[in-house]
């Protein structure tokens, strides 16, 4: 803290912003944590400034195991979705810049959400001219290879985002 231009201590307002952009990096768009989860990892939101300094980065990798079940969770209920072609007809709006939005506050928002985004990513293809048999089966495989590159991630790559965390706490 010393060594860097902005002179910036190391303090419950920095391990406030590292813990956010450690979850933002996670889960930017607020489609697989919910606010339960979001409550349950505030008992480690005080600690993120400490953690560079004692190397205790255990709730680190305990976020990340809630966001690797999370993410299974949610690939599995979307290739669940493809069973069955969305009702097309039926008017609805699907948030897909979620940045902003509140976290979801359980299952059934994140069903809700991920029904919606399966079927704007069908429809996304539909529009191009493809059924919804060939939709579905491009879908089914974008969204297990999203599951197959998720279950290769290391601890090194969880390192590495928990330290991107801290380096851009402190530049801008």
């Amino acid at each position: 803290e010393d060594r860097h231009y902005s002179r910036r201590t190391r303090d419950v307002a920095l391990a406030a912003q590292v813990a956010d952009r450690f979850l933002e990096a996670l889960d930017g768009q607020h489609s697989y944590f919910t606010a339960a989860d979001l409550a349950d990892f505030a008992r480690w939101r005080t600690r993120f400034d400490d953690m560079i300094r004692t190397g205790q980065i255990e709730p680190a990798y305990l976020i990340f195991a809630r966001f690797q079940q999370r993410n299974r969770e949610r690939l599995r209920y979307a290739i669940a979705q493809l069973q069955n072609e969305p009702a097309w007809t039926l008017e609805e709006r699907y948030e897909l810049d979620r940045d902003q939005a509140p976290w979801p506050r359980g299952a059934p928002e994140l069903d809700e959400l991920w029904r919606q985004k399966v079927k704007s990513d069908g429809l996304s293809l539909v529009l191009t001219g493809k059924s919804w048999s060939e939709a579905a089966d491009i879908l089914r495989k974008r969204y297990e290879r999203v599951l197959q590159r998720s279950e290769k991630v290391t601890s090194d790559d969880v390192f590495e985002t928990l330290m991107n965390a801290y380096a851009t706490a402190y530049d801008p």
